[in-house]
């Protein structure tokens, strides 16, 4: 089975989870979509403190869901399976996807004012921190079309060929003739780091000659695949959006090592920031993803 022949789509009648359903459909040209909303139960003890009958609220969440709230999908010929779970969004999708095996999810990212733009909230976030299955997050600036040319792929400093993620871009390469692009990120020294001592001249010089070995090692394995590489110097966030957009990028895949909810938002988690500064899906694919 291809990597999206089977995508699993939050629906919650948002405009995210919308322009996310629109990107799911154009990729589903021999897969399937599964439109799954999670009826919360949150949502259920709200209307029942409020004396509202239950049945008929869900019912009405059920007709939309199998209406309005997946008719985006029809724009291009698909119907998708639709799954109601009495759960919260996060939890249902990840509950779906594990019952159907080999799929992948897609999230919208709601697009927002102020600070809160600035980074993923909500189901989104739960996601990122717990989902064992590669996950995708769209935004409003998404062209929903089937995905074509570039995809850059995040690298670490200790990523190599059995890294989780740098195997999904390039079997996702295979599948959909992509050329990869790698990118390594020469970050400025702070508090945090421990190698600030270390002198930067030489770690730009090592960080270049990994990339170029890396980059090899790729090409040795999947001597098909159309694959480059670069180091840039500056904040992996930044950068990596700048290069998404320097090489109009269909998509941009990074590892998820699913760091805690503390840790995300002390170290400013590149995962969590990204989808609010690129045109294109972001794929976090999990560290434990079986090849």
């Amino acid at each position: 089975m291809g990597l999206l022949d089977r995508l699993i789509v939050g629906i919650d009648g948002s405009e995210g989870s919308a322009g996310a359903l629109r990107w799911a459909a154009a990729q589903a040209e021999k897969g399937e979509v599964i439109a799954v909303h999670g009826y919360s139960p949150a949502e259920q003890l709200i209307a029942a403190a409020a004396q509202i009958n239950l049945d008929s609220v869900r019912s009405r969440h059920e007709a939309l869901l199998q209406g309005p709230w997946t008719e985006p999908a029809g724009e291009f010929g698909v119907k998708p399976k639709c799954e109601m779970l009495d759960d919260s969004g996060a939890n249902a999708l990840m509950v779906v996807a594990s019952n159907h095996g080999s799929a992948t999810i897609v999230v919208g990212h709601q697009d927002k004012k102020g600070w809160a733009h600035q980074h993923v909230g909500g189901n989104v976030a739960k996601l990122l921190h717990r989902c064992s299955e590669p996950l995708i997050v769209t935004n409003s600036r998404c062209e929903a079309k089937p995905i074509s040319g570039n995809v850059v792929v995040g690298i670490s400093g200790t990523a190599d060929l059995e890294s989780a993620h740098l195997e999904w871009a390039t079997r996702l390469a295979a599948e959909f003739d992509l050329s990869l692009i790698l990118v390594g990120i020469n970050q400025p020294p702070s508090y945090f780091d421990p190698e600030m001592s270390v002198d930067s001249a030489s770690v730009v010089a090592a960080n270049a000659v990994s990339m170029r070995k890396l980059v090899g090692r790729v090409r040795e394995r999947h001597p098909q695949l159309k694959i480059d590489g670069e180091v840039r110097s500056g904040a992996a966030t930044t950068e990596i959006a700048a290069a998404s957009t320097e090489h109009d990028a269909s998509m941009v895949v990074l590892g998820n090592h699913h760091p805690s909810l503390a840790a995300a938002l002390l170290g400013g988690s590149i995962l969590r920031h990204l989808p609010a500064l690129i045109d294109c899906p972001m794929a976090a694919v999990p560290a434990g993803w079986e090849r």
